[in-house]
């Protein structure tokens, strides 16, 4: 009855379509900070997994999303891995 208490989550994205309005990223150069970037921005890729282990005593999360993007307003290209904020502007096709 033990594999009754333990079960796992898995979610692997190959790709995205839709805005995103608020993100919070680490540059792929500069792993060590992070920035916030608030308005409209058209994903160009977005990749990643999410691992959850759930059993009776904790929940272990990992994950890892890598996200390039288009501003809206002004055409500006950039990417990094996602930093703990992604909202979505519109609803997004995964």
């Amino acid at each position: 009855m033990a594999f009754s208490h333990h079960f796992s989550k898995n979610v692997i994205i190959t790709s995205a379509n839709g805005v995103i309005s608020k993100v919070r990223i680490s540059r792929f150069l500069s792993p060590n900070e992070s920035m916030t970037y608030e308005g409209r921005f058209e994903i160009l890729s977005l990749n990643g997994s999410m691992f959850v282990t759930e059993n009776e005593y904790q929940n272990n999360l990992s994950a890892g999303l890598k996200v390039v993007l288009k501003s809206l307003s002004n055409g500006h290209v950039f990417g990094g891995r996602v930093v703990d904020v992604l909202i979505t502007a519109s609803p997004i096709q995964i």
